[in-house]
């Protein structure tokens, strides 16, 4: 694993991908020492599928990772 931001978002009624899929990677993420860079949000009743609020929580996040500098090693996530 890098240090790149990640952000998991998951329904947790989804019945196609199993929530602890994603648990067991933030949790691998978290012991790795990438707990600063990995969000996992878990939205309740949410099947699979993308919500209003995951949009709003994305959008959010996109910008916290711009404020904070964030690079993929080749980019710096800025609007310059």
């Amino acid at each position: 694993m890098d240090e790149r931001p990640r952000l998991l978002l998951h329904g947790d009624a989804d019945d196609i991908i199993p929530l602890s899929i994603q648990q067991f990677y933030h949790g691998t993420a978290v012991q790795a020492g990438m707990a600063q860079t990995t969000v996992l949000d878990v939205f309740p009743g949410v099947n699979h599928t993308v919500t209003d609020a995951m949009i709003k929580q994305l959008i959010t996040w996109l910008k916290y990772v711009k404020l904070q500098g964030a690079t993929d090693g080749l980019h710096t996530f800025s609007s310059h």
